[in-house]
């Protein structure tokens, strides 16, 4: 039996990981010197090119690991700098020495440079257990947008946040700014929600933030640099985009939203979402108004990147009876290639959010999968070697050029990366991957 898991969110509720993922069944270099300077560094990375028979470790340009500070989020900005958010569950070494958390420092961002050296470090006050979940975007000039969900009071550096309705599970999903050097520039809420918001995703750029959150049940929105939105009751999906206040709000017609692109050439921006009986990517322009739209019927998608082109990329599936069918590339309305994931014996799968990109340079998509067990792609095997007794979650990466040909191919592990929480790319073409293993958080960036 083979099974596949297609995960869309992925929310720290309490301080535990709540996965939603669908399944299907069907029959059936050099040597790694990684930086483990950090406190709890884990074991030397075992990475392994599974294309070719007895190939050696792949390089590693560095590696952080981090003991007590899950990551949620990665972004990188046109030069190099890679911001991370997350967790803060107790004393920790994020490169520059020891951290040690009052009671009420729950949460933190961190700047790396491209040499994965620490920059600065920002620990943000709040209730215990508060967080559900952060998002991350570049502004364009060296400084990033924070985005997360929270389930009780927090300070990112102004003034406190505080929920906006008292019911229990109730949660806000707040937007904050910050500049390069970790200066707070602005933070507030955006959507309060009297059920959990769902996870945040941002886009951003000179121009301003999308800001992508659903909500369900009833909802207010008073807006972080103005304008207030009156309750109202039912599912929604919302963009907020700023350009130094709020200019429109939107409401689209599902509630599981997997993607949101920001086409800065043009001047569009794009939601992709999961409805009921599809995939749908809308884009507007800055006004709000949109301007085209497709769909795809059937199709339940994870992960998300576009081209600029009206060229998507996504992970998942294109018919839930065909779940093999888990990586695709759409130009507009049409489906240009699909590849399937072949599973042997017990092997399977997860799919998640915000582990598919584009890289401009090479026009190649790249897409990150959890997997254990025997798994093919194409022409690439990837195969866990567990030990006895032991669960063996491992990673790979596939790049993809527009004609479908693979052209690269790594796996990292071996038992030392068990999820991957997002990916990236820096200028130099290198991939960028942040998850957590072994009860450490870890920053990789490898050359695929």
């Amino acid at each position: 039996m083979r099974t596949i898991h297609l995960c869309f969110a992925s929310i720290m509720i309490f301080g535990t990981a709540a996965i939603a993922c669908s399944s299907s069944s069907s029959g059936g270099g050099g040597t790694a010197n990684p930086d483990t300077s950090d406190s709890g560094a884990g074991p030397q990375m075992g990475a392994t090119d599974s294309g070719a028979a007895d190939a050696g470790p792949v390089s590693l340009d560095f590696e952080k690991r981090v003991n007590g500070a899950p990551l949620h989020a990665l972004a990188t900005d046109d030069k190099g700098n890679m911001f991370v958010a997350g967790e803060l569950l107790g004393a920790t070494d994020f490169g520059g020495g020891k951290v040690t958390p009052s009671a009420t420092q729950t949460a933190f961002l961190a700047e790396y440079d491209k040499t994965g050296k620490l920059a600065w470090v920002k620990l943000f006050t709040g209730t215990a257990d508060m967080q559900q979940d952060w998002a991350l975007a570049p502004d364009g000039v060296g400084g990033v947008y924070l985005a997360g969900v929270v389930s009780a009071k927090v300070n990112l550096g102004g003034s406190d946040i505080d929920l906006g309705f008292p019911d229990m599970g109730a949660t806000t999903a707040l937007l904050a700014h910050f500049d390069g050097t970790g200066k707070h520039l602005s933070s507030g809420a955006v959507l309060d929600c009297k059920s959990p918001c769902g996870k945040p995703l941002l886009t951003g750029s000179t121009r301003g933030v999308a800001f992508d959150v659903a909500a369900t049940g009833i909802s207010q929105t008073p807006f972080v640099m103005g304008g207030t939105q009156d309750y109202y009751q039912g599912a929604a999906t919302f963009r907020y985009l700023l350009s130094g206040s709020a200019t429109n709000l939107d409401r689209l017609t599902g509630n599981d939203i997997f993607g949101v692109y920001q086409d800065t050439v043009n001047q569009f921006v794009y939601d992709a979402v999961n409805e009921d009986n599809g995939v749908t990517i809308d884009e507007v322009d800055w006004t709000g108004a949109q301007s085209d739209m497709w769909s795809y019927p059937n199709a339940k998608m994870a992960g998300f990147a576009m081209d600029g082109q009206k060229r998507a990329f996504m992970s998942g599936y294109m018919d839930n009876t065909v779940a093999a069918n888990q990586f695709f590339q759409t130009y507009g309305p049409t489906i240009e290639w699909t590849k399937n994931l072949t599973l042997t014996g017990d092997a399977e799968v997860r799919m998640m959010p915000d582990t598919v990109i584009y890289d401009p340079k090479t026009k190649t998509s790249i897409f990150a999968v959890e997997f254990e067990g025997k798994v093919a792609v194409d022409t690439a095997t990837f195969q866990t070697k567990s030990p006895a007794g032991k669960d063996d979650w491992d990673i790979f990466l596939v790049r993809f050029d527009h004609k479908g040909k693979l052209v690269a191919q790594k796996q990292l592990g071996s038992s030392d990366h068990e999820t991957v929480r997002a990916l990236s790319l820096l200028p130099d073409g290198r991939v960028v991957v942040a998850g957590d293993s072994n009860g450490a958080a870890y920053l990789a960036a490898v050359t695929l």
